[in-house]
């Protein structure tokens, strides 16, 4: 048995794999990226599908990240004798994709860099190169140059962004990292991560209002988000709870945070776990709903 059948079941339903595929494509597992294509290549070899030359390509690519060099030969040679005469980008990257699993990182460059002679806009090859350049850097500094150079010509770079905002939250500067995740934000509207990221970014450099609003956001897009809930609260304590003059708007935060508690109380209440600090919470939370409510109502008294 060759080391491409290792793997390779016969009883298996087409459909239910070709499924699972697709499902560890877009999770990025690479094992089971392996496992399903190597089953489907199996259960597909007497079709002549161009499908299979795109399994090659994804096991390649998931044996590369793998390390798992046997794979890595036996599927690049079987692309390099399909399309190697074709001298293709994807070849050549693939090709410099192994380089660097290997550590020959001169000789991956130097494919990446002559591509980028013929074409100064690919941003696959941009942002292989602009990889291989930071392990070779150990100042921070240097590593965030790379990046906002990088990124002001392709600004739609948003892994770049983001390893850009980790590296200034790393080094405490916030107003940086939160340009950053902002960015990010434009590309990716709902995502929740970024939208939370940026309400405590906010919260940190103590930016109340517009926290307020991404952590309700959050809770838009998700209304039992726990984080997002969470926020809220602890944004209002730091804004209220000890308050001496309010305000005409302060009673529509008060009226929200206290919304949030009751939706936090219930939730902790509704779950079936026990955990260890769960009654600790809930005993938290009515406090917190009892001193806003006494802020309230001192406001109202204060009016009339």
């Amino acid at each position: 048995m060759n080391k491409e059948e290792d793997l390779l079941y016969t009883e298996n339903d087409t459909k239910v794999l070709e499924k699972y595929y697709e499902y560890s494509l877009e999770k990025n597992i690479q094992e089971l990226t392996i496992l399903y294509g190597l089953k489907l290549i199996k259960k597909k070899k007497n079709r002549n599908s161009s499908h299979k030359w795109d399994y090659y390509e994804n096991i390649l690519r998931a044996a590369i990240e793998l390390n798992l060099s046997d794979y890595v030969d036996i599927f690049y040679k079987k692309l390099e004798k399909k399309f190697g005469k074709l001298k293709g980008e994807k070849l050549n990257i693939l090709k410099g994709m192994i380089y660097e699993s290997q550590n020959k990182k001169e000789e991956a460059l130097s494919i990446y860099k002559a591509f980028l002679s013929k074409d100064l806009c690919n941003v696959v090859v941009r942002t292989r190169i602009v990889n291989l350049n930071k392990l070779n850097e150990t100042d921070t500094n240097k590593v965030i140059e790379l990046l906002n150079k990088h990124l002001k010509e392709f600004p739609v770079d948003v892994e770049s962004w983001h390893e850009l905002g980790e590296i200034y939250l790393t080094n405490c500067l916030y107003n940086y990292a939160l340009y950053c995740f902002e960015e990010i934000i434009l590309h990716h509207p709902s995502n929740l991560y970024y939208i939370l990221t940026c309400a405590e970014l906010h919260y940190t450099i103590n930016q109340f209002e517009i926290s307020s609003k991404y952590f309700c956001l959050a809770i838009e897009l998700q209304k039992n988000n726990l984080r997002g809930l969470w926020g809220i609260i602890l944004l209002n304590i730091a804004r209220y709870l000890n308050k001496k003059n309010k305000i005409q708007n302060d009673n529509v935060d008060i009226i929200l945070t206290l919304l949030c508690i009751d939706r936090l109380y219930n939730l902790y209440s509704a779950m079936k776990l026990q955990l260890v600090y769960k009654n600790s919470i809930l005993d938290y939370l009515k406090e917190l709903k009892d001193g806003f409510r006494f802020s309230d109502t001192d406001k109202k008294t204060k009016r009339g």
